[in-house]
């Protein structure tokens, strides 16, 4: 009676619509007929199996009823089609713009079903409303989120909503680390595809998300763009943070839901197990059997087992011992593999979490059959090989390549991998996305824990992918170092030496010919790689090469030196080591005016008006007021012209502006303007809470700047506040014995002892002069103008 209600509604719905409605509900209309289709087909094997047979011709008329209906939804459909364009002249409508369907979307899988529910769900939200909104698909591991979202982004109804363009941007755990690198790689994408490389391309330097909103607001002719970020595994608060910051609608998957509720205006889209209908639609079409076969019992029991999880499902199907077999022997085999696994497992491992025994029995039982399935020993090698990578890492044919000769591999090897790739990829263990593959969790988690007892093939993985990542050209080729030291940290975690034991770069770069046009990219890549460590003693040597080549192919007055200088004061304070870091600041000193006068021929003959100009100018002023604050005016005239040409090139919002904002403001304090000085900061503030995280490290040295001036300007309770904020997130990014949080310390003491706060003040000061004198020394003149501040204080206190 079921089968035949919703027959009935069907045809009813149809024959009320008119041609348009018709094609435009087609492809809806096509689905929901073939699923009325296998119901018919299940009805009538089930009835058959009852020995029930009087109905058999109902069956017949409701099925031919449906041919009919399919035939003029098929029909309307070629008609309108063939004629589109007189039709839409008639009734007044332009065919819409489709944004193209994102580069990196993973590639449809031929098992695939749709989930409607979800799809219905996710487009309402995100028309929604209110500007762009957060929606997120929520689900366990495997339940099929990131196939939903590139479902969502391939449909008509998203790429006509968001014709502006839509990105994906693959994020995965450990996101909040590389944010910044992260956010500027979505900005190079929204200025790639959807700006079509028009305008300025983002920088290194860039806040991403800051170039993307304001990408968004001038759009196109004024009009601002309406684009969509499908970011796919999210796990950290702070990247829907900066995510939503951008402006765009945000489209996200994770297995987290409080991420998605604790986003102002976020909504949860559930992706749960599958239907039992889905589930065995998955499961034929994997198998590749015909949808309209009947599996035996133990199919149904497999996919119960499988706890309806997509990708369990999947996996389950791909299995050779079913593929292409319809016979209940070949099911009741899998069934038994899986349900044994399950039984050892809780007993073995004491596990009662259901669905982690579950997933462990279906990737132990599909490993064991993907072993003896398998015609080259090279797929289940390469399976376990790629436990080496850090969870969701993209890789290339290549890479898989290197993990399996210990020879230089050639071409042919080369197209020899890519058959197996794509043989793990058919048994859904890989996807594949815009020219590289990506295994799941699970997977790759399962393929970690199964190779620590296989060292036949842990240590040639390990060794080959150390020799691997341990080349000049894999240096240079990472944007983000973070990616490369989670490489290393990948290969500790199988037992291969981290790279501070091998120190490959370094090694590799002593050979190379002081003449190599890629020895300075080289270098620098080595010195980011180096800083993302953490690696201060091989940053600071690696630094002191990059001078020397700058110098030679540069010139000592160039002001790329002063940056490498820089960097070599800043990696001596990092060490703590007074010495060397009052030997970089002489040195600095001494080539200042050097480069000054070189500065100062380029400005006198016009040539100083790119945005590069305007950060080298602020990097001299800044250097300047540091060593050399008899010469402030000068440097305060260097400021306002790098302020003018970022005004004029980036706007007076960019991010930039914000940072020259607050040098020039310190130049200004300097010289005794107060209430100017308190405007820049206020302005570069107001420029960086708006673009910058709550937490940037930029947003307390202006809020240290600004708690001052408020000091003193006796405005002691705002001081209190902005210098707190400031010192909160100085010790939460720079740690608690930095010296920026020793400054701050001393510059919170003195507001508290000017409101009377005697015994705070005191405590904040002797924190400070710890560490300065752990730092620099007793004799340093930082410690002794801390302990001035201090003896004052004392005095006071003895005094009331």
């Amino acid at each position: 009676m079921e089968c035949v209600n919703a027959v009935g509604v069907l045809v009813d719905r149809c024959s009320r619509r008119g041609l348009v409605s018709r094609v435009l509900k087609a492809t809806d209309d096509k689905d929901e007929i073939a699923g009325l289709k296998q119901r018919l087909e299940d009805l009538e094997g089930d009835l058959r199996l009852a020995g029930i047979a009087t109905v058999g011709g109902k069956v017949e008329d409701l099925k031919t009823l449906l041919e009919h209906v399919g035939n003029k939804q098929a029909l309307s459909h070629s008609q309108i089609l063939a004629n589109h364009d007189i039709m839409f002249a008639r009734v007044g409508i332009s065919p819409k713009t489709l944004a193209t369907v994102p580069a990196g979307t993973p590639a449809r899988k031929s098992w695939h079903v749709e989930r409607r529910h979800v799809m219905r769900a996710v487009c309402d939200a995100l028309h929604g409303e209110g500007g762009p909104r957060l929606v997120g698909l929520v689900g366990e591991s495997g339940s099929g989120k990131t196939t939903a979202a590139a479902e969502i982004v391939r449909s008509t109804e998203v790429r006509e909503a968001f014709s502006d363009g839509i990105v994906w941007l693959s994020v995965n755990d450990g996101a909040t680390e590389r944010l910044r690198a992260l956010m500027i790689h979505l900005a190079r994408m929204v200025y790639e595809d959807i700006g079509g490389s028009v305008g300025r391309r983002p920088a290194g330097l860039d806040d991403g998300a800051a170039y993307i909103r304001q990408r968004m607001q001038s759009g196109h002719g004024g009009k601002g763009l309406k684009c969509l970020v499908v970011a796919d595994n999210v796990w950290e608060e702070a990247v829907t943070s900066k995510l939503l910051e951008t402006g765009m609608s945000v489209l996200l998957s994770t297995r987290d839901e409080a991420l998605v509720r604790s986003a102002e205006g976020g909504v949860v889209v559930g992706v749960d197990e599958l239907s039992e209908e889905d589930a065995m639609s998955v499961l034929r079409r994997a198998s590749e059997l015909s949808p309209e076969l009947r599996l035996p019992d133990d199919a149904v029991e497999l996919v119960e087992l499988c706890g309806r999880v997509a990708m369990d499902v999947a996996f389950v199907g791909r299995w050779s011992t079913v593929r292409g077999r319809s016979d209940r022997t070949a099911w009741s085999d899998a069934a038994d593999k899986v349900r044994s696994k399950i039984e050892r497992s809780r007993v073995s491992d004491n596990v009662w979490d259901v669905r982690a025994v579950r997933r462990k029995a279906v990737l132990q039982a599909g490993f064991e059959d993907l072993a003896i399935g398998s015609d080259d020993e090279r797929i289940p090698r390469l399976y376990l090989s790629l436990a080496v990578l850090p969870n969701g890492h993209a890789f290339t044919a290549k890479d898989a390549t290197a993990l399996l000769y210990d020879r230089v591999p050639c071409p042919e090897d080369e197209v020899s991998t890519e058959e197996l790739i794509r043989t793990l990829e058919r048994w859904s263990a890989l996807r594949a996305e815009g020219g590289a593959y990506r295994m799941h969790d699970a997977h790759a988690g399962f393929a970690r824990d199964s190779v620590m007892d296989r060292g036949y093939v842990r240590k040639p993985a390990v060794k080959r992918w150390t020799l691997r990542i341990s080349s000049l050209d894999v240096l240079r080729s990472f944007d983000d170092p973070f990616v490369l030291k989670g490489l290393w940290l990948a290969v500790g975690r199988l037992g291969g030496e981290c790279w501070r034991n091998v120190r490959p770069y370094a090694a590799a770069l002593t050979e190379m010919d002081e003449s190599n046009p890629l020895l300075l990219k080289s270098l620098q890549s080595l010195g980011w790689f180096q800083d993302a460590q953490g690696d201060w003693q091989s940053a600071s040597a690696t630094c002191r090469r990059i001078l020397v080549v700058k110098r030679r192919q540069l010139g000592a007055d160039h002001p790329h030196t002063i940056l490498t200088l820089r960097a070599l004061v800043y990696c001596a304070e990092r060490l703590g080591n007074a010495e060397e870091m009052t030997k970089w600041q002489a040195e600095l000193r001494r080539v200042l005016p050097l480069v000054v006068a070189r500065m100062q021929l380029r400005l006198d003959a016009g040539e100083v008006d790119g945005v590069d100009d305007a950060n080298a100018l602020n990097s001299i002023a800044s250097t300047m007021l540091d060593l050399a604050p008899d010469d402030r005016a000068n440097a305060e005239a260097l400021m306002r012209r790098s302020l003018e040409i970022q005004e004029a090139k980036l706007g007076r919002d960019d991010v930039y502006v914000a940072y020259n904002l607050h040098h020039l403001g310190v130049s200004v304090h300097l010289a005794g303007r107060l209430d100017e000085a308190e405007g820049l900061f206020r302005r570069s503030l107001e420029i960086q809470e708006a673009k910058l995280d709550r937490d940037d490290v930029w947003l307390a040295y202006t809020q240290h700047y600004l708690g001052k001036c408020a000091r003193q300007a006796g405005r002691l309770d705002e001081s209190e506040e902005l210098l707190t904020r400031c010192l909160g997130i100085q010790e939460a990014k720079l740690g608690p014995d930095d010296v920026e949080v020793a400054n701050t310390l001393i510059q919170l003491g003195l507001c508290l002892r000017e409101a009377g706060r005697l015994e705070e003040a005191e405590g904040l000061m002797r924190r400070s002069l710890t560490t300065l004198e752990a730092k620099f020394g007793p004799e340093d003149e930082r410690v002794s103008s801390a302990l001035n501040e201090l003896r004052f204080c004392v005095r006071q206190a003895t005094t009331h």
